[in-house]
């Protein structure tokens, strides 16, 4: 009898167990549809907001080809951006690069911002997206009198028309030269507890303290671009074209103007303009 008790018990907590274990997955299911529900909504509201952008700008574009103008050419008297209620903002310099072609740009402005329902706004702005872009890709290289730390990071902020700096450390006297330097086109922001998660923007003409993919290498007669680092045994080697790497073991190799290693391997004798440089870490 005692030995039916305890297989009726037994079974009766096992089917217990079960039915907690049945609930909580259904539970588990429910809440996973009600996410991938969500996840679909949202992907179908990126879709369509890329979709309209997208018709936007190439009303944008069209105006522009019947001037024989480009985007580029608006960047360099202006910029473009769209605003969070993807409104698309034009902005146009306060002192004209060339004065034709930005009044030019002006009136394709004038007449896409003042059509019923248009999508489109005019900004009269301090500084073209093509000088704060360019800013932004050679603030490292233009400042190396300026002591900056890993924890730094360079942003161009098209929204407020100028280039963030966020950092956690600058000292006052480099502060005041950056401010003079720049003055409104740049924006300072000097907190000791940012720590930089995000790659910093960095120009491939520039002195890096770490090797990666994208960054410049110099020879004698040029120069090229990474495509990444490699490992072999306890030598690294930097990953580049055939054509990039000159005479193996013989052409030394620059990370712009720092020495770094030397050619060790040109396979274009096999039909692959494939290159290795053999990072020398005693240098």
């Amino acid at each position: 009898m005692k030995n039916i008790k305890l297989i009726l018990s037994t079974l009766f907590l096992t089917f217990l167990m079960l039915l907690i274990v049945q609930t909580e997955t259904n539970a588990l299911t429910i809440k996973d549809n009600e996410n991938n529900a969500i996840q679909k909504e949202n992907n179908k509201e990126n879709h369509q907001q890329a979709l309209k952008q997208e018709n936007i700008k190439k009303e944008l574009m069209d105006n522009l080809k019947e001037r024989a103008l480009t985007i580029d050419d608006l960047e360099e008297e202006g910029g473009f951006h769209f605003t969070k209620n993807d409104k698309a903002i034009i902005e146009l310099k306060e002192r004209p690069k060339e004065k034709i072609k930005h009044g030019k740009l002006k009136k394709i402005a004038q007449n896409l911002s003042e059509t019923e329902k248009s999508n489109f706004a005019v900004e009269t702005v301090p500084y073209s997206q093509e000088e704060l872009e360019t800013l932004t890709a050679n603030w490292f290289s233009e400042n190396q009198d300026i002591y900056f730390t890993e924890d730094t990071v360079v942003k161009y902020d098209y929204i407020n028309n100028r280039v963030d700096i966020k950092t956690n450390q600058l000292s006052n006297r480099d502060q005041e030269v950056l401010s003079q330097r720049y003055g409104s086109k740049i924006y300072l922001d000097v907190d000791p507890s940012f720590e930089n998660k995000i790659t910093y923007v960095k120009s491939r003409e520039a002195d890096w303290n770490k090797l990666g993919s994208g960054i410049g290498i110099k020879l004698a007669d040029g120069d090229c671009s990474t495509a990444g680092i490699a490992k072999k045994d306890t030598r690294y080697f930097i990953i580049t074209a055939g054509h990039c790497v000159g005479t193996a073991g013989i052409d030394n190799v620059y990370q712009w103007n720092s020495l770094v290693g030397k050619a060790h391997v040109d396979a274009r004798s096999s039909g692959y303009d494939f290159g290795l440089v053999l990072i020398n870490k005693e240098i």
